[in-house]
């Protein structure tokens, strides 16, 4: 299984001029799309994330930024299994520039590498999204010391835990169970998504996706205070 959370931004084009790459702008070009992709950078829990360092050659005491996931569809309106993929990004490109729906702020945010595919097969290559990696601890360190989480804009975790569709009901109670022992039902919000998803073809069938949405605000308030920098 593995445990995650998101934050999204905005992508400011005119900001971020030799960003992307001469395949995905000939793409776009030849397509007539405008590109307004999501930036998401994706929390990883920690023993994940430093995995994730060695098994592409990164040191983390050296190397600090974020992960880039530098594929996207060449045309994104072909189905998914007919798909083809270019580099997002241009070779040098080392910052990318984006700002926060939620107070307007902009951050210069420092691309460490790149890597290939989605870690751990947590989501399919989503056309309209540039996925950022980090550690969960940098993010949700991030999203306090910069006053990003209240009352509508919650911390949300996502679980993913493979396992065999007859087992899934068996599997779902149990993951529940775990989880209201820690945090009250009330304050909680889940939702298996395999029968949503399940005849999508981008989704793999055997993979239970919990969606885990936490209202920590008190938890919030008593933590806040101890964090007095940032590494992001």
């Amino acid at each position: 299984s593995h445990v995650f959370t998101s934050y999204n931004f905005k992508y400011l084009p005119g900001e971020n001029q030799g960003f992307i790459s001469d395949e995905l702008q000939v793409s776009l070009q030849r397509t007539k799309q405008t590109y307004h992709p999501t930036v998401t950078i994706y929390g990883l829990e920690d023993p994940d994330f430093h995995a994730l360092l060695a098994q592409n050659g990164f040191n983390p005491g050296e190397d600090e930024g974020f992960l880039l996931l530098n594929q996207t569809a060449q045309n994104p309106h072909r189905a998914y299994k007919h798909r083809s993929y270019v580099p997002l990004s241009q070779e040098g490109a080392t910052t990318l520039v984006v700002q926060d729906g939620k107070d307007n702020e902009r951050y210069h945010l420092p691309i460490a590498g790149r890597i290939n595919e989605f870690p751990y097969d947590l989501y399919p290559l989503w056309p309209d999204q540039i996925a950022l990696f980090t550690s969960m601890s940098e993010l949700e360190e991030f999203r306090l010391q910069h006053d990003k989480v209240d009352a509508y804009y919650s911390i949300t975790y996502s679980i993913k835990v493979a396992t065999d569709l007859e087992v899934l009901p068996t599997v779902t109670e149990a993951v529940l169970d775990t989880l209201h022992a820690y945090i009250p039902k009330s304050d909680t919000f889940t939702r298996n998504q395999l029968g949503d998803l399940a005849s999508q073809e981008e989704q793999y069938r055997n993979e239970l996706l919990l969606t885990i949405s936490a209202q920590i605000l008190f938890v919030i308030i008593g933590l806040s205070n101890a964090y007095n920098s940032v590494h992001m």
